[in-house]
């Protein structure tokens, strides 16, 4: 790190999530970087920056893990202090990184605010925006009056990392991206621009939430200086931070898994069987080298301990805080549960073996362990904490990790009488380019019995269901996913109330969540009164928009149900073909294409090798204009290859109208061959049939015993150009 170090007067990794009472906060690197001097920053400032809403820290192949917002309502606030808020005439650089989510949920206004030292009230020293329509970064001061401005020339992706930088250096503003400069103007601000605003993440600050502009997306590793950093400076930065992502797991050598049976999936069920399920706890050292736990002795205890194990408040049952045990394992012990005052409960664990040696599992079995009724189906957190550990000769102290931890309700009937499927054909055109539509029934296959529903208004604890479909994330390689992330993304999903003696229209909510691995649509009931399924009756959902260009194959849907009074959650599995060839309800086949009115579609050439036989098929064939010759005999001998045998023509007029060739001779009017007959017998070899080599080899006559006579024939029939409509095909190819 360079010298700027030392003007370093905030730094938020912003890679954790730390409990705090009922409040959840982040942390500020600068207490735990020997860097900085211990005034920097006070614990009491630090416990106050605070996160809103519920921004998930996920992992991350850049950073390892970092904060992601929902752009709805997730914010972090950091209160104002004269360290950060900037004066007319003081220098300063504000950086970050940062990833913008596809979606901006969030668009009464042009722009969704990445960093926000402003409340709507006053000047600002600084903020840092996303403007959605032209996909830049915009920087600004304002001072009351004057308010100048600076935006990238770049376009931002959306999914992809960037670092920002804003920079005041006397009477220059300049705006850095990934270290390069890509716009300066001059600082008109004249008055002031500091102000008593809280320092905002993803959001504006002040009560009016029309403006509150919330930003989703990610944010890494926010630094604020109190110097304008030089382009040197700001590489620097951008390669500690590079390091640093190299190193993730010698900053967090310890990790943590908690799940249930052979899948190791991690959910807890809410049961009515009071004993509760088995759940393993594995303690893992990531590296390559020991990890060493200080020595202890005596009985474990919430002073007494090597590690804790914290629940959110009502994620254990009343019975399982009674009953919870610990498998007996050699040199290990467990603490009963012990409930906090903000109604977090904690187990802690204690080991003689006082070493984590390289690469090194810890298998440990929490007996009859059972999840609250209390919030329903839902997820929650738990978090794996050490007070204290020594790796590569330096002590680390107050390690903290988190993951999540499904609760499935598993009271009721483990099998529940819905049918779910698809109406009609369950395949997709993955061409990459054709949009599908596929129609999904749930319907309540019981005669005589409603199935009751919680309603949307119940919020965590309301019946769902959730869909989600199997996604190839960016350098993946997975032929049995339905699309890539941005083709999934892009699904739409509308539902309707179904019987199946009748339709009409329910308040069924259906929400679309982007932001996790996979994209998900939750489905809830917003009625107040008789929410339930009736007997026969169900949801009947349209999933629209669907675009795929991975291999043909098949993939799944899982529709998930949860929270349904008297039943086990579940998944059902439906299976997506994606495939090159369609058929709809009515029959109908496409080959590339959509079906259409014909019997098969096919788009593209079409190659036909050996033999084949036809029935009255009519092939939409345009052969442009061919000339007739009079009394001209094409015979088979002439042929110079296969031909086919015609047994009728179809010609159409100028205005529309189709003639049949096998008709009485008529007058027609077709604008180009004036008092021209367009129709007539084919005589060669007999009466009915007609034979042709090649597309351009024609031959026409009028029938003798037409009403005409033979005498008109030349009338009847002239030379000329004529234009073939379609030919009609009935026999066989030969060769």
């Amino acid at each position: 790190m360079s010298n700027a170090s030392n003007d370093l007067v905030l730094h938020l990794k912003l890679d954790t999530i730390i409990p705090d009472g009922g409040n959840q906060r982040v942390r500020s690197a600068l207490t735990e970087n020997f860097l900085a001097s211990s005034e920097n920053v006070s614990a009491f400032t630090e416990s106050q920056y605070r996160s809103h809403g519920n921004p998930q820290f996920v992992s991350d192949e850049h950073f390892g893990s970092c904060f992601i917002f929902d752009g709805r309502q997730d914010y972090i606030e950091i209160p104002n202090s004269e360290d950060i808020n900037f004066a007319t005439n003081q220098d300063f650089t504000v950086a970050s990184w940062i990833k913008i989510a596809k979606e901006q949920p969030f668009k009464t206004n042009g722009d969704n605010d990445i960093i926000e030292k402003w409340n709507g009230s006053g000047g600002y020293p600084y903020v840092i925006r996303y403007m959605r329509d032209s996909q830049t970064i915009h920087a600004a001061r304002y001072d009351g009056s004057n308010n100048p401005s600076i935006t990238t020339t770049t376009k931002l992706n959306s999914e992809q990392f960037y670092h920002i930088a804003f920079v005041k250096e006397g009477s220059k503003l300049r705006l850095y991206l990934d270290g390069h400069e890509e716009n300066s103007t001059d600082d008109t601000t004249q008055s002031q621009t500091q102000n008593d605003s809280p320092l905002y993440l993803a959001r504006r600050g002040g009560s009016n939430e029309a403006y509150a502009n919330y930003f989703a997306g990610t944010i890494a590793h926010l630094r604020i200086y109190k110097k304008a950093l030089s382009p040197e400076e700001i590489k620097q930065d951008i390669n500690d931070n590079l390091t640093v992502i190299a190193a993730f797991n010698l900053a967090y050598p310890l990790d943590f898994d908690l799940y249930e049976g052979d899948n190791k999936e991690s959910i807890i069920f809410i049961e009515n069987d009071t004993k509760g399920e088995e759940l393993v706890f594995e303690i893992q050292n990531d590296t390559e080298q020991g990890i060493t736990l200080p020595a202890k002795s005596g009985a474990v205890s919430q002073n007494n301990y090597h590690f804790e194990l914290r629940f959110r408040p009502d994620t254990l049952s009343p019975k399982s805080l009674q009953q919870l045990a610990f498998k007996p394992q050699s040199n290990w012990s467990m603490s009963s549960p012990v409930t906090q005052a903000d109604g977090i409960v904690s187990l802690y664990f204690l080991t003689t073996n006082t070493t984590l040696s390289a690469n090194e599992v810890v298998t440990l079995t929490l007996q009859n362990v059972s999840a609250s009724a209390a919030g329903g189906a839902r997820t929650t957190r738990v978090e794996f904490l050490c007070p204290e550990f020594t790796y590569q000769g330096e002590t680390l102290t107050h390690y903290y990790r988190e993951k999540k931890l499904s609760v499935i309700d598993h009271r009721g009937k483990k099998n529940i009488p819905l049918h779910v499927s698809f109406v009609g054909s369950n395949r997709i055109l993955n061409d990459g380019t054709t949009t599908n539509k596929l129609t999904l029934r749930i319907v309540n296959v019981l005669k005589d019995k409603s199935i009751p529903l919680i309603p949307d208004s119940k919020g965590d604890n309301a019946s769902k269901f959730i869909i989600s479909f199997d996604v190839q994330e960016e350098g993946q390689n997975k032929d049995w996913a339905l699309g890539t992330t941005s083709q999934v993304q892009g699904i739409g999903i509308q539902g309707t109330d179904f019987r199946l003696t009748a339709r009409h229209i329910e308040e069924w909510k259906i929400v679309k969540e982007t932001q996790g691995e996979s994209p998900t649509w939750t489905i809830t009931n917003q009625n107040e009164e008789n929410v339930e399924l009736r007997q026969e009756q169900g949801i009947e959902l349209i999933v629209s928009n669907i675009l795929s260009s991975l291999p043909s194959g098949q993939t799944n849907l899982y529709i998930r149900y949860e929270n349904i009074p008297g039943y086990w959650d579940g998944t059902f599995i439906c299976t997506i073909e994606k495939s090159p060839i369609l058929f709809d309800e009515r029959g109908k086949v496409g080959m590339g294409i959509t079906p259409g009115t014909e019997q098969l579609k096919v788009k593209g050439d079409t190659a036909i090798t050996g033999k084949f036989s036809l029935g009255q098929l009519i092939a939409n064939y345009d052969s442009g204009w061919f000339d007739v010759e009079i009394n001209k005999n094409y015979k088979k001998e002439h042929n110079l290859g296969t031909f086919l045998l015609v047994t009728q023509i179809l010609f159409k007029d100028t205005n529309g109208r189709i003639w049949d060739a096998k008709t009485t001779l008529r007058r027609v009017n077709d604008g180009d061959f004036q008092n021209s007959y367009c129709g007539y017998y084919l005589l060669m070899p007999d009466h009915n049939t007609f034979d042709f080599a090649t597309a351009g080899q024609a031959v026409f006559a009028a029938d003798n015993t037409s009403t005409y006579g033979p005498e008109r024939k030349s009338q009847r029939f002239t030379k000329g150009s004529y234009r073939i409509f379609a030919w009609r095909i009935g026999a066989t190819l030969n060769e």
